[in-house]
């Protein structure tokens, strides 16, 4: 007798997806896991923050953007242009109509030179923007950060301690577990895979293969250069760190009321924290609370239009002209950077009276 083919309802037997791939959920646990507990380990330095409204004392931008979160970029030492003029060090000043370089553009004056206690990725920066020139276009300074930054990286090695015997053992350990996790994928994986799972052969293969080089090269060695980034810091910087992290954390969320009370106590507030805003990020929004607040352009700052001041639209047109591109290495440059370090010519103070002087440390060694 005929049936109508709709009239039974299939059933579909096969495992659930879960069942089927939630192997690889585990594992990926595992791997996040074990990576969290590592850095852990090395690292070793759980930081309590605490409420600042400056950065810690002699401590330049580009030292804190790098001692933050411990990677060394443009930015920490781009950073230092606005702190020089802050200083009165550097003049920075917009394209006046009548002149000829990029339509948006801002050209740079120097007023004096460094301080000879500046740390040498200070000075190295300072020396290749100028080269000898008083006035400089923010438009020709393409790669040159580059050595200041692998100064930067040299000279934060003094605020990190070298745990090598912690990640010798820890590479060793990942290294072993992670080949005999490629041996068992080769041999008594594929056995596991028919027995538990429908899998066709010519799937399996070149899944299995994929498995053995992933373990067996590419993940220890990816584990391992994660493991060379994992500093944990020493007295030195961890002494540093709650102040640093409350001065971040503040810059980060701070509210217009409690800016208005700094001004009242330091009118000079935004210029004096505007550097460290540049290092965290943080650029745009630390501005956009000043909006307002804040009716004349610093003296270092010389716009070409003759509007009303604003620190949004500052910040706006200081990020297109002095930013990470215009920083970034030149195209036929065949050099890599790599990061980070502390000087300055003057720290500022905390009393919201002025400039102190900083110290410029010299730090050696590698941080890669």
């Amino acid at each position: 007798m005929n049936i109508p083919i709709s009239l039974i309802p299939k059933v579909d037997l096969s495992p659930p997806l879960w069942k089927r791939y939630g192997w690889i959920g585990i594992l990926a646990a595992i791997f996040i896991g074990l990576f969290l507990y590592v850095r852990k380990q090395i690292r070793g330095d759980n930081i309590i923050a605490v409420t600042s409204y400056y950065p810690p004392e002699g401590l330049d931008p580009a030292m804190a953007g790098m001692l933050i979160d411990d990677i060394p970029d443009f930015r920490d030492v781009t950073a230092l242009i606005p702190y020089w003029a802050a200083n009165g060090i550097i003049r920075l000043e917009e394209r006046s109509p009548s002149e000829k370089p990029l339509r948006k553009d801002l050209k740079l004056v120097k007023l004096k030179e460094l301080s000879t206690s500046v740390a040498d990725y200070e000075r190295i920066f300072f020396e290749t923007i100028f080269k000898g020139k008083d006035e400089v276009w923010a438009s020709n300074l393409r790669g040159v950060a580059m050595t200041s930054q692998r100064l930067l990286s040299r000279n934060s090695e003094r605020y990190y301690v070298r745990k090598k015997s912690k990640l010798i053992k820890w590479k060793i350990i990942i290294l072993v577990l992670s080949w005999l996790w490629a041996f068992f994928s080769i041999t008594l994986l594929p056995i596991v895979f028919t027995f538990y799972f429908e899998f066709k052969t010519f799937l399996m293969i070149p899944l299995l293969m994929l498995n053995f080089i992933f373990f067996f090269l590419i993940f220890p060695i990816g584990f391992a250069f994660l493991l060379n980034r994992m500093r944990g810091k020493n007295e030195l910087g961890k002494s540093l760190m709650p102040e640093l992290l409350g001065f971040y954390q503040f810059i980060k969320i701070a509210e217009v009321d409690r800016i208005k009370m700094l001004l009242k106590e330091d009118p000079y507030y935004f210029e004096k924290t505007m550097p460290y805003a540049v290092a965290f990020n943080f650029l745009k929004e630390w501005s956009a609370k000043f909006d307002n607040l804040i009716q004349h352009a610093p003296d270092w700052y010389k716009s070409s239009s003759g509007s009303r001041f604003s620190t949004s639209s500052f910040a706006t047109a200081y990020g297109n002209r002095i930013s990470i591109s215009t920083m970034a290495p030149r195209r036929n440059s065949s050099s890599r950077s790599s990061s980070s370090g502390r000087s300055s010519s003057s720290g500022f103070s905390r009393s919201g009276g002025g400039f102190s002087g900083g110290g410029a440390g010299r730090g050696g060694g590698r941080s890669w």
